[in-house]
């Protein structure tokens, strides 16, 4: 017991004191963070921005075509290429999300193509200045490496969905039955009036894609090539008909009338 008279105990603290302290501390480490934040000046533009993409397409077709490119959320509009020496250059800058993916379709005489010409996934980020030619089979990319042009995954000109559709226009009910060379539709009833049926399908690309119809009502049956690749495409991606007592009519869509009539296939 002897000596204990000369020891110093620590002072205890209490919960309030040792709060105050704990903010203390962290007041000073704030103002430190701010102090150092502050000593890096910022320039404008100093954020991490994606840089805004140019996309040029060059007329390598070797006629004049017109191009139509969209966004989800913008519209460019038509734009003629001439040929030789056309060119059409669009540009943006790619959202946030990664999202901004533009399509373009392309149109020449009997020739209706689309392609996504700016994909995110494939093209960020070493596509910031995307060169492009249009040629008759699909169209080609610059590559920097070789210093050519290329074709990449998918270049070839994709195909529409081809969507026909059937109005009964007989005066009676009728059964529709149509097929391709791979593909059986079935019988469909078609009342009359105002009855349709519908079908669609991707054309292939060897242009093959062609559906017949057979059409049967009391006392007749009759057959109809009602796509054909060669006589239908580009113009008819949504193909609208009327069947009619001595064949169909489809729907033009200059005059807006059903006057493009056919008779039914001989037999």
């Amino acid at each position: 017991m002897i000596g204990m008279q000369n020891v110093n105990l620590p002072n205890k603290i209490s919960i309030e004191e040792y709060t105050m302290i704990l903010i203390n501390r962290i007041v000073l480490l704030q103002i430190f963070l701010v102090l150092f934040l502050s000593s890096f000046h910022k320039v404008k533009g100093g954020l991490f921005l994606r840089r805004r993409v140019y996309v040029e397409l060059f007329n390598d077709l070797g006629l004049n075509v017109t191009v139509h490119c969209k966004s989800g959320q913008r519209d460019l509009g038509s734009h003629f290429i001439q040929y030789p020496n056309g060119f059409y250059q669009f540009n943006f800058k790619p959202n946030t999300f990664g999202t901004s993916d533009y399509y373009c379709n392309f149109q020449w005489p009997n020739n209706f193509h689309w392609f996504d010409i700016y994909l995110f996934d494939r093209d960020h980020p070493q596509c910031s200045n995307c060169f492009w030619k249009i040629r008759p089979d699909g169209v080609c990319k610059l590559n920097y490496d070789t210093k050519h042009f290329h074709k990449v995954k998918g270049g070839l000109f994709l195909r529409r969905r081809v969507y026909v559709e059937l109005f009964n226009d007989l005066g009676l009910n009728v059964t529709v039955h149509c097929k391709s060379g791979q593909r059986d539709l079935g019988s469909h009833f078609i009342q009359y009036p105002n009855g349709f049926y519908q079908f669609n399908f991707k054309p292939n690309t060897f242009g093959t894609s062609d559906y017949y119809c057979n059409f049967q009502w009391p006392n007749n049956f009759h057959w109809f090539d009602i796509y054909l690749f060669d006589r239908d495409h580009p113009q008819c991606s949504n193909c609208f008909w009327k069947i009619r007592p001595d064949g169909v009519c489809k729907l033009n869509y200059d005059t807006k009338q059903y006057d493009l009539c056919y008779p039914w296939n001989s037999n």
